[in-house]
């Protein structure tokens, strides 16, 4: 499983190792056993954004669609110029990249 560092009181913001806290696509991505063995910066929380196993971010298979490294682009994208901008700039629509945000951040009570 993979995880990331939500704050508690900002949703919007991700812990990273490198800066403290930040957006999410900058946020460190820890393994299961790390999950269990370090403790949470204050007001953190976990977030599972992979299944066991699961490499990949996005539940979609891998020979559809756009490849993960395009749709890791347009949320990044969209986090610095807006939802709409990007899906303009990147060509796609402003819901796909809504249905990304909401795969990568599914919470799974972890």
């Amino acid at each position: 499983m993979a995880y990331i560092i939500r704050s508690k009181s900002n949703p919007d913001s991700f812990f990273s190792n490198q800066v403290g806290w930040t957006e999410m696509l900058q946020a460190t991505v820890f393994s299961d056993h790390e999950k269990h063995k370090l403790n949470l910066p204050l007001d953190g929380r976990w977030v599972r954004i992979a299944k066991k196993d699961e490499s990949r971010p996005f539940s979609t298979h891998p020979d559809y669609g756009l490849p993960d490294d395009v749709r890791l682009q347009c949320l990044y994208l969209s986090l610095q110029i807006g939802v709409k901008a990007a899906a303009q700039r990147m060509k796609v629509s402003p819901t796909s990249i809504y249905n990304w945000r909401k795969q990568i951040m599914e919470n799974h009570n972890a």
